[in-house]
């Protein structure tokens, strides 16, 4: 897998919403949060926690801030996963997990 080819879905500022960033963006934004993608392992981490690519940390991980999963935009399941977990992550119940 080539890291050029990943695209970040993360939340906005505001819960309702979701916003693509490149791997770089998402470096540089959760960068205190240890954000991190070893596309050899097809792997990526975030708060001390690692998962698969595309596996997202939503809310079945009680997550509603930061970054929701990475997907390979090359990929048609990917890009399929990611529309699907961008809406399972702005129309859940609420819940913060920090």
């Amino acid at each position: 897998m080539n890291i050029k080819d990943l695209v970040v879905l993360a939340y906005s500022q505001n819960e309702c919403y979701t916003s693509v960033l490149s791997i770089k963006q998402a470096e540089e934004k959760y960068k205190e949060y240890g954000f991190s993608v070893d596309a050899e392992k097809n792997t990526w981490s975030f708060d001390k926690k690692d998962y698969l690519i595309p596996i997202s940390r939503t809310c079945q991980h009680g997550s509603r801030w930061g970054i929701i999963g990475v997907y390979n935009r090359n990929n048609d399941r990917h890009l399929g996963l990611m529309v699907s977990h961008s809406k399972e992550a702005t129309s859940s119940p609420s819940y913060h997990d920090d």
